[in-house]
């Protein structure tokens, strides 16, 4: 029997289309594709999370699917990561969903949305920055050129990066640098008005990283 959603929702990019002068080059066909590579991306999402907990099976509690955090925080994970193209965020993301129902914890439901959150926002570059100045921090301030000289990337690439997890209260700003303005170093040119150190929230999401970021669940 044909699927009625999935008719429906040929017949209503069909009408869109007949009305628009560009419904020839908008073929209904494109947007069968678009939509075939979201629902492959929501089985690969599936398939990754299952795996998770086929490997733990023993530690799962059932009961804690029909919780409403679980179901809120998967239908976050498909809604927000069905276009992810990033294997490493898919990973994560799918980790942090086993870890949650391994764990049966609704205490750290909205840790895990927030993360969860970060995971569709942030990139890569992002969480290696906030590692890099997790392992400064304690012991002194650490600057963009810093950052930028340990992950091999632009001067200016770096700063932006690391404003934009102050502007998410993922680090502490400090304006003691402000003597290194135009600071040239091996990554390039670097005004640096700010060193940064990794705030109470930073911490918090680093750790919850940390705990599902390899490919087991020690």
């Amino acid at each position: 029997m044909e699927n009625p959603i999935k008719k429906s929702f040929q017949e209503d990019v069909k009408e869109i289309l007949d009305r628009s002068a560009f419904g020839k080059p908008l073929s209904l066909s494109l947007f069968e594709e678009i939509a075939k590579k979201q629902e492959e991306r929501v089985r690969e999402i599936l398939s990754e999370f299952t795996k998770r907990l086929d490997e733990f099976s023993e530690k799962v509690d059932e009961a804690y699917f029909k919780t409403g955090e679980f179901q809120s925080l998967i239908q976050k994970v498909i809604s927000r990561l069905s276009r992810e193209h990033q294997k490493e965020k898919l990973y994560l993301a799918c980790n942090l969903l086993a870890r949650n129902v391994i764990e049966g914890n609704t205490e750290s439901y909205e840790l895990d949305s927030y993360v969860m959150a970060l995971i569709e926002q942030l990139t890569s570059v992002h969480f290696a920055a906030l590692f890099c100045v997790e392992n400064k921090s304690g012991k002194d301030l650490i600057r963009a050129d810093e950052v930028a000289g340990q992950l091999s990337i632009p001067g200016q690439h770096a700063q932006s990066v690391l404003d934009h997890l102050a502007s998410l209260g993922l680090l502490h700003a400090s304006p003691g640098m402000a003597r290194l303005r135009g600071f040239r170093g091996s990554a390039g040119n670097v005004n640096v008005n700010f060193s940064f150190a990794i705030s109470p929230t930073g911490v918090q999401v680093l750790t919850r990283v940390q705990e599902v970021r390899g490919e087991t669940l020690s």
